[in-house]
């Protein structure tokens, strides 16, 4: 089978196995539907949320109570163009930041925001290539994320993570909190399906 419809066909199994974790369903039980714009949802009320994204050899499933959630996870080996990226889907402050490092830098920054808009797209169910330039993510200090909205979102709403994944990946978690207090982020990584808390710092600058 080749390896990434392998690993599609992974992450949905994978999805209501987790679900079952959080809910008194078992894992046959679970109804999945097409929900806005194409996004798989829970058929019915539950209140869980999912979200999976696809790496080279890796899958990500995210999973979360009431909020809407994305993940997402790159593969730092592809050899991918950043700059070219960054020019039809970075916004002009983070095109500037990347012109201003070195290129290794510049690459590893590029994955970044890469893989944060990517969630972030996930959790509000656009896709990522839907005017993408709107909003902006910042490293206003080491760790911390600053993230700018469009019009039409609240930057106190919002929650990111980003991490390292295992065999050079990056995950990124976007959480729509609705201004609730920041969650607590665990992430399972394989081999051994070892779990790990994912520190969690935001910062949300104001538009000048």
């Amino acid at each position: 089978m080749h390896r990434h419809r392998r690993h599609f066909v992974d992450g949905n199994l994978r999805a209501p196995q987790d679900d079952s974790l959080y809910a008194d369903t078992a894992p046959a039980a679970w109804v999945f539907r097409r929900g806005k714009r194409g996004r798989p949802c829970i058929e019915g009320d539950s209140d869980l949320r999912f979200s999976i994204s696809y790496g080279d050899d890796l899958v990500a499933v995210a999973i979360a109570r009431s909020v809407e959630i994305g993940v997402d996870i790159v593969s730092t080996r592809s050899q991918v163009d950043g700059m070219q990226i960054a020019q039809h889907a970075f916004a002009a402050g983070e095109i500037a930041e990347l012109r201003a490092m070195g290129a290794e830098s510049a690459r590893d920054r590029c994955f970044d925001y890469w893989a944060l808009k990517e969630a972030y797209a996930k959790a509000t169910g656009a896709g990522f290539w839907e005017n993408p330039r709107r909003y902006a993510f910042s490293f206003a200090r080491q760790g911390a994320i600053a993230f700018l909205p469009d019009l039409n979102e609240d930057a106190e709403h919002w929650q990111f993570v980003l991490s390292a994944a295992p065999n050079s990946h990056r995950l990124a978690l976007a959480l729509r909190t609705a201004g609730a207090r920041p969650r607590i982020v665990v992430a399972g990584f394989a081999p051994g399906g070892e779990l790990a808390a994912l520190a969690v710092e935001r910062e949300f600058p104001h538009p000048a």
